[in-house]
């Protein structure tokens, strides 16, 4: 592994924990100009500029905020990219996702009555 190489970073697991796929981030309207490309190398621990990882940590959170009710947007924690990269200034390995019971909630069907 070099120096640009980090290996699977958070961000991946978070696209698998919130079902965001590739194409989510990449048809983001709001943050232009990201490719497959791009997406792959930071889920796979490229090292990627502050500007680069920036465009993905937003792009991340605006595809989750679209998929949420009102309610659910209250208690919506944004994530940084200290969050979803290890090489991050300010990464705590430790970190509690506090949407842990949020992306329970969305990731169980609902019950029919």
């Amino acid at each position: 592994m070099s120096d640009l190489d980090k290996g699977r970073q958070p961000l991946a697991g978070l696209m698998e924990q919130w079902k965001v796929t590739t194409k989510d981030i990449v048809t983001v309207e709001e943050i232009p100009q990201i490719t497959y490309k791009q997406v792959k190398r930071a889920v796979e621990g490229r090292v990627l500029t502050l500007r680069m990882m920036m465009k993905m940590t937003q792009a991340l959170n605006i595809v989750i905020w679209k998929r949420l009710n009102e309610e659910q947007r209250e208690t919506y924690f944004e994530y940084g990219w200290k969050h979803l990269f290890t090489y991050a200034k300010g990464y705590d390995a430790d970190f509690a996702d506090p949407n842990a019971e949020l992306i329970q909630t969305l990731n169980t069907p609902e019950e029919e009555e």
